[in-house]
């Protein structure tokens, strides 16, 4: 089964482009990232490295077979079949209002998927031109637009950030939403070899984000 995306062809866990695709290069941007966008992305690469770096041991084991979830907050994210819910918010770094963590496949290095949420005056584009220039400043780092995605919660603009660190090549692929004011950015990670298992898994959790109006939330039980 294959999942297009904008110039991008996903199928049996790979991306790949298609050729002879235009994009559409918005110009004039700022060429400085605003510190909140530098807050926000230093956070989600931390949680995501925070995640990989536990001993499973230590992953609860409550809450693996949620179909909805945070519906205390103003949105909702549906995780992979199995993966665990960190409810602990002592555990979560900063602005990151949900994470989930998998069960990995090799050594201590957990697959994992988060919510940040900010404040931003910035539009879509403008968001993800600063999030690109902000991961390729980083070292040993490559950022390939992938284009938009559809959600629940309306058209999300992808990133695919590949990065060397200690634990080997890792894949990011990173949803940003920009709605009312507030940023939404979802960040899947995963051991770059591992890609091709969970490439579906990720994209069907970002696809299911949902935000709600306080009329529509679901009820707590």
């Amino acid at each position: 089964m294959s999942l297009k995306i904008q110039g991008f062809w996903v199928e049996r866990g790979c991306v790949e482009k298609v050729k002879n695709v235009q994009y559409n290069h918005q110009q004039g941007r700022s060429a400085m990232p605003s510190k909140k966008l530098l807050i926000c992305l230093m956070i989600l690469g931390c949680a995501n490295l925070f995640a990989a770096k536990r001993n499973r041991a230590d992953i609860p084991k409550s809450n693996s077979e949620s179909k909805v979830v945070a519906i205390e907050q103003p949105f909702a994210l549906t995780p992979p079949k199995g993966w665990q819910y960190i409810k602990d918010r002592d555990q979560l770094p900063g602005k990151v209002a949900l994470l989930f963590v998998g069960a990995g496949t090799t050594g201590q290095f957990t697959p994992s998927i988060n919510l940040a949420t900010e404040e931003t005056a910035l539009s879509l584009d403008d968001y993800m031109s600063l999030a690109k220039q902000y991961h390729e400043s980083q070292g040993e780092t490559r950022c390939t637009p992938l284009g938009p995605l559809d959600t629940q919660a309306g058209p999300a603009q992808l990133l695919q950030i590949d990065r060397k660190t200690s634990w080997g090549d890792v894949r990011f692929i990173q949803a940003s939403l920009v709605q009312a004011g507030q940023a939404y950015v979802i960040t899947a990670t995963c051991l770059h070899k591992d890609f091709n298992t969970y490439c579906s898994p990720f994209f069907q959790t970002i696809q299911s984000f949902t935000i709600f109006s306080e009329n529509a939330r679901p009820r707590t039980e």
